[in-house]
């Protein structure tokens, strides 16, 4: 199992290209990837990061996703934020042995400055970008499919999502808006009363405004985005010690942690790290299925 693991973690060859200045606020950044290892036979469990991500494929190469018993090819896709408790396998599918693409991750304020649809009927769903951004979407596709240059495909995405910008640029702010500031400013590292507190509201309204705008509990979400930042962590500083981790992203102590880990990857820190090796992390935390 250690073999899949460097297999489609450690053979990924990636850049990272930062969008228009404009757009900075709204996107991560555009993240071109290859791997001519995987062979499209395991099932990867991708764990939910907390954000809305945009997969694109190319070059043949597509993504079969199994939800509900069902799976489907997808050429692109916008998986919505998931909760801890759904489960969806992903097998990357390559092309004469290359697997292609490309990952938009949106920032929290992002989401509703680029993607015309409710956060909440998103959340635990995954869709096409035609049907979210229409023929635009299905277009872009095609632009984006007509060339190999990574520089063009920048610039393609810059004008597409400019213009979406430009569109929705007249959108009233609501609440929610304010609480994925806090969560970019605090990294995460945030309590559900301090965010109540600091909106003026109490629990019960934090609660609803979460419901209805993002489709979970607000303790959920938190619990997720606490989880990706540990993984991100333990991804980007291989030799942090466990005890600075838990310091750095807002876990009560040591226990706590081991429980919630556990809890999700079905495995301790120590246990999982061991099997892979470190090699586990790409935008969001992923289990390989036996």
């Amino acid at each position: 199992m250690t073999n899949q693991y460097e297999r489609y973690f450690g053979g990924m060859k990636s850049t990272n290209n930062l969008p228009h200045p404009i757009i900075r606020p709204f996107i991560f950044s555009y993240n071109f990837h290859e791997n001519s290892k995987i062979n499209g036979l395991a099932q990867l469990c991708p764990k939910p990061n907390g954000y809305v991500v945009l997969n694109i494929n190319y070059n043949g190469s597509c993504l079969a996703v199994l939800k509900y018993r069902e799976e489907k090819k997808f050429t692109n896709l916008i998986a919505g934020i998931h909760g801890l408790n759904v489960t969806t396998r992903l097998r990357p599918l390559p092309y004469n042995n290359l697997y292609q693409g490309l990952t938009i991750t949106f920032t929290l304020a992002g989401i509703s400055r680029l993607i015309p649809a409710k956060l909440s009927e998103l959340t635990n769903n995954i869709v096409t970008m035609e049907e979210i951004w229409g023929l635009k979407g299905k277009e872009l596709e095609r632009e984006l499919g007509s060339t190999n240059d990574n520089i063009e495909k920048v610039n393609i995405l810059d004008l597409f999502f400019i213009n979406i910008y430009n569109h929705l640029y007249h959108i009233k702010r609501k609440p929610v808006d304010y609480i994925y500031m806090m969560f970019s400013e605090k990294n995460g590292k945030i309590s559900v009363d301090s965010i109540a507190k600091k909106l003026n509201i109490s629990y019960r309204t934090l609660h609803r405004i979460f419901q209805n705008d993002i489709g979970l509990c607000p303790k959920e979400y938190l619990k997720i985005v606490r989880f990706n930042n540990v993984c991100s962590h333990l991804k980007n500083f291989p030799n942090i010690k466990i005890s600075e981790v838990i310091h750095q992203t807002g876990y009560y102590d040591q226990a706590h942690f081991i429980h919630e880990f556990k809890e999700i990857m079905k495995a301790s820190p120590q246990e999982f790290l061991n099997l892979c090796k470190g090699k586990f992390y790409y935008f969001r935390a992923y289990k390989i299925l036996d």
